[in-house]
């Protein structure tokens, strides 16, 4: 069993049921549902959809709701797009405002505050980065601009502002009704979209828990202002997501690599999922294989720690959705079999808990002993999450009488989730635990496995426990 989750964005290329049970067949851990695009309506028509086609299969899917956010945009340009050249210049007017100005070339922002945070020699980035433009005059609704690096810009391209840290929620108006109506559809994870701080985070909790929701939070990291505030944004959040893209954009692209590695490595020393995101195999948009950086980036996400790995476009939109995911896995499976992937860390400096000690001993234990599984009995998912932080050898079977627990580890590295009753006794445990994993295929007759639990039983918050045994 590959280790590393795999992400998959649904989109008209998924849109279809043989497709669906495709990308599942070839590895697809968790579908997401940006909710940047299409009615929310359709999304949760859809996420229910998959769901069943799953189960139908006998796998559980785990579903992840990408809100939309505070993204800046241009407005509706009259024809839908616009040729801007090289040196010409141009204004940027507050859309309700753009009639204002006459015999000029305009572009129409929606977001009218803009215009308070930049000033004359500010770059402002359009189109995902492909358009420059300079900031030479700034008034109260419009702005004028230089073009740097010209091309053809569409209606509600992203604006960008590199470095700036705007004093506005995360969390819009339309994110609030998005998160009421993913509740329907039964979403797992939910992720935020350009966190700058903590209470971002905080505030998607609290309108989850007021809609019955037990759905997790991930911040996804995409602006320079949350790379600051990293620390206090992962201590609050469930998962993170480095949403390379933006970040791309909003940081020098060449510190973007080290801020990647640094953010895996300090979401897994909180044991806390780390997704890859953006342009993993970009090129398998339109062409059957990727390019050869396309699969090193793969492999070195793989190898620096990531939980999950994202693909967006390629299975959204592209051509060969299938395809992507199918080479995604064959690069995740042949890094993992490897030398040079380590699992565990011989003497990893992490500050440790009861709890987490605990974990990092099953792990040295199942190691020496040479067990083919490692089995972790928990209510929260909590135990099971300390476990895979150490990134042991063995497949963690996850057994649990919580239905959204099973969901919800499903985006973990390593995690194997299954439900079973809440168990009356140790004996029970070590019964239900040698079914599951004949039942699963992960071991043989007479192979060792770990038990890690805790006494007494239907006590949650308590790992206290290790013990080994045969199958």
């Amino acid at each position: 069993m590959k280790k590393t989750k795999i992400v998959a964005t649904f989109g008209p290329s998924t849109n279809n049921d043989e497709v669906i049970e495709s990308l599942i067949d070839e590895g697809v851990d968790v579908f997401r549902f940006n909710f940047s695009h299409s009615a929310p309506q359709e999304h949760v028509r859809n996420a229910r959809r998959v769901r069943e086609i799953a189960r139908r299969m006998g796998k559980e899917i785990t579903l992840l709701q990408d809100l939309s956010g505070p993204k800046i945009r241009l407005g509706d340009i009259p024809g839908g797009k616009i040729l801007l050249k090289d040196g010409e210049e141009v204004y940027l007017v507050y859309e309700k405002m753009a009639g204002d100005v006459e015999g000029e070339k305009v572009l129409p922002v929606r977001f009218r505050g803009l215009f308070h945070y930049i000033s004359p020699g500010d770059i402002i980035l359009l189109a995902d980065g492909k358009i420059h433009l300079e900031v030479l005059r700034v008034e109260e609704y419009r702005a004028l601009v230089r073009v740097l690096k010209g091309g053809e810009v569409a209606s509600r391209a992203g604006i960008n502002l590199p470095g700036k840290e705007l004093d506005i929620t995360a969390l819009t108006d339309k994110d609030v009704a998005d998160i009421a109506k993913g509740v329907e559809g039964g979403f797992d994870w939910v992720a935020l979209s350009f966190v700058q701080r903590a209470s971002d985070v905080e505030l998607v909790k609290y309108y989850l828990r007021i809609n019955g929701s037990t759905a997790k939070v991930i911040a996804k990291i995409e602006k320079s202002s949350a790379v600051k505030r990293f620390d206090d944004i992962l201590n609050v959040s469930d998962g993170i997501m480095i949403a390379r893209g933006d970040l791309g954009l909003e940081i020098p692209i060449e510190e973007l690599p080290i801020i990647q590695k640094m953010i895996t490595r300090k979401s897994r020393e909180k044991g806390k999922p780390v997704i890859t995101a953006t342009q993993m195999l970009d090129s398998m948009i339109n062409n059957p294989t990727p390019t050869r950086a396309e699969v090193a980036d793969v492999a070195n996400a793989v190898i620096d720690g990531s939980d999950a790995l994202m693909l967006s476009g390629e299975t959204a939109i592209g051509k060969y959705p299938v395809d992507a995911v199918r080479m995604m896995r064959r690069i995740i499976e042949e890094v993992e079999s490897s030398n040079e992937y380590r699992y565990l860390p011989s003497k990893p400096e992490w500050k440790r808990e009861l709890d987490e000690s605990v974990a990092y001993s099953a792990c040295e234990l199942a190691q020496l002993s040479s067990a083919k599984v490692i089995v972790a009995f928990t209510f929260s998912g909590v135990t099971a999450l300390n476990i895979a932080k150490y990134r042991p050898y063995q497949t963690i079977l996850a057994i649990t009488p919580n239905e959204w627990v099973v969901r919800m580890l499903g985006l973990v590295w390593g995690v194997k989730p299954t439900l079973a009753r809440v168990l009356e006794s140790f004996e029970d445990m070590v019964y239900v635990s040698r079914r599951k994993i004949l039942q699963y295929g992960l071991a043989q007759v007479g192979d060792r496995v770990v038990i890690v639990a805790g006494l007494p039983l239907k006590i949650p918050g308590i790992t206290n426990l290790i013990h080994v045994t045969e199958v």
